[in-house]
């Protein structure tokens, strides 16, 4: 049981691994045609729901920022890449 919480959790409750593997379990098998399929129905409707907002350009220029975690993780891949093509034309 959870300090906080006043009751334990009851069975219907997963972890997160089994819930995400149950979530993309219908989508594992696909061929890279069908995934295309859905990719393509998806965009569609965000298409259509943007039609439908008054703040669509708001929407559109929203950019999620990267965790700072991130951030420096591809600051030294960059690095690390820049060194290696660096030592590649020596």
């Amino acid at each position: 049981m959870i300090p906080w919480m006043p009751a334990p959790l009851p069975a219907w409750v997963t972890s997160n691994d089994v819930s995400l593997i149950r979530e993309a379990a219908d989508y594992v098998g696909l061929t890279p045609s069908q995934r295309a399929a859905i990719v393509d129905v998806l965009c569609r409707d965000a298409q259509r729901l943007l039609r439908a907002r008054a703040d669509r350009e708001r929407v559109l220029d929203f950019r999620d920022p990267l965790p700072d975690g991130s951030v420096k993780l591809f600051a030294r891949l960059r690095a690390q890449q820049r060194a290696a093509r660096t030592r590649g034309h020596r």
